[in-house]
């Protein structure tokens, strides 16, 4: 069985909608180009505090649930993977990378183990 992997990168800011459109333009182009999986940098969507911005107060969760959502709606149309660096914050570790495929979150990697997640069944929540 062959395996193609798309490696995303561009430049993360603090903007949260700018940096969906970014994904979601490359799941795109990832997918046009044969790649059954689409790998994202590190807090790909949120930006990340430190870094892109001092911290997340003041942090739009609102757009970070939009954008996740998005990215769900593409993964279903596209029938790709995605695995992409969110934020979590009923984890201890708040960054998180997760696989979607289909109509559901399948796991969160946290601290090296996949953790199933109750989000896999009801996507309503973030």
């Amino acid at each position: 069985m062959k395996l193609t992997v798309a490696t995303c990168q561009f430049p993360v800011g603090s903007d949260v909608r700018r940096n969906t459109r970014a994904v979601l333009r490359q799941m795109k182009s990832a997918r046009q180009r044969g790649a059954d999986v689409a790998h994202f940098c590190e807090c790909s969507l949120s930006g990340y505090a430190g870094a892109d911005m001092p911290s997340y107060r003041g942090f739009d969760w609102d757009a970070l649930r939009e954008g996740s959502e998005r990215v769900l709606a593409l993964v279903r149309e596209l029938r790709l993977w995605v695995l992409l660096s969110t934020l979590d914050t009923r984890e201890p570790l708040y960054d998180s990378t997760v696989a979607w495929r289909g109509r559901a979150m399948r796991g969160a990697l946290h601290t090296g183990r996949l953790v199933r997640d109750a989000r896999s069944r009801n996507r309503q929540q973030l």
